[in-house]
């Protein structure tokens, strides 16, 4: 530990000449420092490698008399540019041949081993301080390359005479210049600029702080850049400027959409506004105010006053959907909201944009888009839905009735069936008294629903059977059961269904249990890909001789037979004598 720098390390000494190499570690010695000592340049750089830490030297002195010596000079510039080491050079009074030697390492400092201890340690101290200055300004200088390097924009530096003194990737790119061959060319050579076709003429000076716009870059290969640019000026420490920062980015492609977006406003004639996110400043074109009763310009081109005539009701919607989209949450900004009139009264909006510019760290910075006037459509669109509200109105009463003409028909039939003698007239009654009820759980079930495509063919059968069963009371005791799978049936096909539901279970609540006590009937509804089948079976007495399906006599299954023609169905009848009976309708 040195004493009087306070250095943690050791000094490595390299001097040929041991006489004089002792008498330099002598003399830093006493000043406390930690001496090592070495007689070449080689050994020097050896005993420096190994240390694989790069903490065990601070400094390294070199006597000036080997600076004669270009191996030494070689090892000088390895030690301090590639190992980062700080050199100090020492030479007796009455040694100073090397001296003249200095001016080929411009960072060197030198200082007599016989100087005062005073003298001696300064200059040790001044040699680390101004190493770590010069360190500290190559890491900065590092930074800004860096920087320069990973930032989206253009970025050229020149000095006051306009030689280029930085110049990044993105710069290289656009212009066509490779950095190396940029640095130190001239200004205007580089940058070759224009202003509606004609050169931008201007001295570094006079450009600084200026934001051109309209600005096209012609590139060193000959290729066209619209871009935005502006400059800033460098100053040195007495506020004197030194040279110029001009930035730039190509806004090529959004001048295309741009110019696009206006070609298509004026084809359209709706009105178009461009909003600047970073000071709320809102364009909007003479359309923009016409559309909605105003003069040009009557009122200011500002984000509040925009806000000010949506209305109350759809200022927080309009506002969260451009959020989302600056935000990158949707692709596209598309809404409609009403905007008032200058006479009162609100026009209808459909407000499109989309981003076409952005700052340097790619948040959106300009807005532009467009507003159409959909108040025509919007009245259309209202007057139908009008019209469909009357029209459900007028279904519903239609279907309230129907429901209740169908409920007077099935009261008559109940009511002449139960006051006729005949058991046949009155089984002829019931029958019609049933089939009507298929019809009206059909219509109650549309009645309580929003449409017809709200009743499902599920709902609809598990609603029906119960209503068909209550229909026939019978003399025995009947277990019901049932297994309705979901399936899809229009209302036009539902009714047809339901009739033939009616039949094929009547006529097992009817027939198939004469002269018996009790009985048991299942109805099964299963769906295999498009085919929906329904199954009634009963283990009732079985079909009487000389009836079949296939050769209808009954009325009843004249019925079932004309349905299932209906349905495009097919049906199967199976009926082994005393064991009941099962028909199913594939449709």
């Amino acid at each position: 530990m040195g004493s009087q720098s306070g250095t943690s390390g050791t000094i490595l000494i390299c001097e040929r000449n041991g006489d004089f190499r002792a008498r330099a570690s002598r003399r830093l010695k006493t000043l406390g420092y930690e001496i090592e000592e070495v007689d070449s340049p080689e050994a020097a750089l050896a005993a420096i490698e190994s240390d694989t830490t790069r903490s065990r030297y601070f400094l390294v002195f070199v006597g000036i008399d080997d600076l004669l010596d270009d191996r030494v000079v070689e090892c000088a510039h390895h030690l301090t540019e590639d190992i980062r080491l700080p050199l100090l050079f020492f030479a007796g009074s009455d040694e100073r041949a090397g001296v003249t030697a200095l001016g080929r390492l411009p960072w060197a400092r030198l200082v007599e081993i016989d100087a005062t201890d005073t003298v001696l340690g300064a200059t040790i101290e001044m040699s680390l301080a101004l190493h770590r200055a010069r360190l500290a300004a190559a890491e900065r200088e590092e930074r800004l390359r860096t920087t320069l390097s990973s930032i989206g924009d253009a970025v050229v530096a020149a000095d006051v005479n306009g030689s280029i003194t930085g110049f990044n990737p993105v710069a290289a790119r656009l212009t066509g210049w490779e950095e190396a061959e940029a640095l130190g060319a001239n200004l205007s050579d580089v940058l070759p600029l224009t202003v509606d076709g004609k050169p931008l003429h201007r001295r570094v000076n006079d450009a600084l702080g200026i934001a051109e716009v309209g600005v096209e870059l012609v590139s060193r290969s000959g290729e066209r850049y619209r871009i935005a640019m502006s400059a800033s000026p460098i100053l040195a420490t007495d506020g004197s400027r030194s040279g110029v920062v001009i930035v730039f980015r190509d806004v090529t492609e959004e001048h295309a959409v741009r110019d696009r977006l206006e070609k298509t406003v004026l084809v359209a004639a709706d009105g178009m506004w461009d909003w600047n996110l970073a000071t709320n400043e809102v364009y909007f074109d003479p359309r923009y105010y016409a559309m909605v009763g105003y003069e040009v310009d009557e009122f200011p081109h500002r984000l509040e006053e925009f806000r000010n005539r949506i209305h109350p009701d759809d200022v927080a919607h309009v506002f969260e959907t451009a959020e989302r989209h600056l935000a990158g949450e949707s692709e596209d900004f598309r809404v409609e909201f009403r905007f008032a009139r200058k006479n009162g009264g609100w026009t209808w909006i459909m407000g499109r944009g989309l981003i076409v510019e952005r700052d340097s760290d790619d948040k959106p910075s300009r807005f532009v888009g467009t507003h159409t006037d959909i108040s025509e459509r919007i009245e259309k669109e209202q007057r139908i839905a009008s019209l469909l509200d009357e029209q459900r109105r007028l279904v519903k009463e239609v279907q309230h009735r129907i429901k209740n003409h169908m409920y007077l028909m099935m009261s008559m039939l109940s009511l002449q069936a139960g006051s006729v003698d005949s058991d046949e007239t009155r089984s002829a009654l019931q029958d019609a008294a049933g089939r009507f009820t298929s019809m009206n759980v059909l219509y109650e079930r549309l009645y309580r629903s929003d449409n017809s495509h709200g009743l499902t063919g599920r709902e609809y059968v598990e609603a029906l059977i119960p209503a068909i069963v209550g229909t026939y009371p019978t003399p025995c005791r009947v277990d019901l059961e049932t297994s309705i799978a979901d399936f899809d049936v229009d209302e036009r096909t539902m009714p047809t269904v339901g009739m033939l539901l009616n039949e094929l279970l009547t006529n097992a609540l009817k027939h198939a249990f004469e002269g018996r006590t009790c009985g048991s009937i299942s109805v099964s509804i299963n769906v295999a890909g498009a085919s929906t089948t329904l199954v009634v079976r009963d283990d009732g007495i079985g079909l009487p001789v000389g009836i079949s399906p296939q050769e209808p006599r009954t009325f009843g299954f004249r019925m079932v037979d004309a349905l299932v023609d209906q349905l495009n169905g097919t049906m199967v009848v199976s009926s082994p004598s005393a064991t009941g009976t099962s028909i199913g309708v594939t449709f």
